[in-house]
């Protein structure tokens, strides 16, 4: 899997799938699990051509700070700074610092803003809301269903997964 994820990086360091090729730049999308992937697996077996992915791969976001526009200076995608859990394959600012966390880059100046940003949407009560979901609970195997319920999303009520993962982020960021 490694061999095919090397394979298919894209020579800004992400992935994309569209297969027209007419898409100029990666996906956020679908950048950040093998980002995440290559992580994971460079800490069992450590070579220089993963470790070059790797660094490629987080160039892509980070020289974006993570969910900035570099031709408006904008919000790329208003669902890049909703806080929501669990992940899947949908980006938000906060899975990206997660993952940037597990590689070791957390630190890095360009994260600041997301940062910011995510520690902003504290609740006064405490905690942090899941603000959208991409999961409906069901107990039969559907597309976009979830046998557990992760909480919902209630942009003004703290949900624990998102509270215990934004903990998690902050921390490693020297940031609580």
């Amino acid at each position: 899997m490694v061999e095919r994820l090397l394979q298919y990086q894209w020579s800004d360091g992400g992935w994309n799938c569209d297969r027209k090729k007419s898409a100029i730049n990666s996906s956020y999308h679908e950048s950040l699990l093998p980002l995440r992937a290559l992580i994971l697996h460079s800490k069992k077996i450590r070579n220089d051509t993963i470790e070059n992915a790797i660094l490629n791969a987080k160039e892509l976001f980070l020289k974006r700070e993570l969910f900035i526009s570099q031709r408006s200076s904008e919000i790329i995608h208003p669902n890049f700074v909703q806080l929501h859990y669990p992940h899947y394959w949908y980006y938000n600012i906060l899975f990206a610092l997660k993952v940037l966390g597990e590689g070791g880059f957390i630190k890095d100046p360009r994260c600041l803003k997301a940062l910011d940003f995510i520690k902003s949407k504290e609740l006064p009560t405490g905690g942090f809301p899941a603000e959208k979901k991409y999961y409906t609970v069901s107990s039969t195997a559907k597309s976009r269903g979830s046998s557990v319920n992760w909480g919902g999303a209630r942009k003004h009520q703290m949900n624990e997964f998102v509270t215990a993962e934004v903990l998690e982020v902050l921390k490693k960021a020297s940031r609580l």
